[in-house]
């Protein structure tokens, strides 16, 4: 096999975002390129941790969707309007979002989310905008990130641990889902670790 320098690139992973490699990156014949941001399977995952990149690029495609959509607001209908945003803008905004949805710059897309459903919508100056997303039948970017956590846990229950799992002493949350300890604020903010701190509440009250 041979290894293709056009397509190859290299990424070293750092809470620092100061951090500089000094990992030797040159082969016999082509040196490999160091990148700060990879893009693999649609995700852009960055060497500092940070989900700003991938959320930037999210961003893009939906204020595109929203130019659009301000365009053809005024030749269809709203429930046609409202089915473009649903088939295209809501699968843009799902993908990946279990991973990304709980990062501090993801409120970046909720606000161009609210700005989409004014365009849909029309509303007058001041108008709640939570009424405009319920009218529509739209959940908030909040509200897609718990909701795609809770179905990812109920469909790979099998690789979550609950507490009763690990002891048998009678708590009241032995029937938690088991939260594994981190020390970094970035690892905190990572999918399994939110995926247990998001789903317990759900899992519980389906279990009654």
């Amino acid at each position: 096999m041979v290894l293709n320098y056009d397509k190859t690139t290299f990424m070293q992973i750092s809470s620092n975002i100061n951090y500089r490699s000094m990992v030797n990156t040159q082969s016999i014949d082509c040196k490999i390129n160091l990148n700060n941001s990879i893009k693999f399977l649609g995700i852009i995952r960055e060497s500092s941790l940070t989900w700003n990149k991938h959320i930037d690029h999210i961003n893009s495609k939906l204020n595109s969707l929203g130019y659009i959509l301000h365009s053809l607001r005024s030749v269809l209908s709203l429930k046609i309007i409202n089915q473009v945003y649903t088939s295209y803008g809501r699968s843009v905004l799902n993908y990946g979002i279990i991973f990304w949805g709980n990062s501090s710059y993801s409120r970046s897309i909720f606000i161009t989310q609210k700005r989409i459903v004014r365009i849909i919508m029309k509303p007058k100056p001041r108008h709640s905008y939570w009424a405009m997303f319920s009218k529509l039948g739209i959940l908030t970017l909040y509200s897609e990130y718990i909701f795609s956590i809770l179905m990812f846990v109920v469909k790979h229950k099998d690789i979550f641990t609950f507490n009763n799992e690990l002891h048998k002493i009678n708590t009241r949350h032995k029937l938690d889902l088991h939260v594994p300890s981190a020390k970094l604020t970035k690892v905190k903010k990572e999918f399994i670790i939110q995926v247990s701190h998001y789903s317990t509440p759900y899992l519980i009250v389906s279990r009654k």
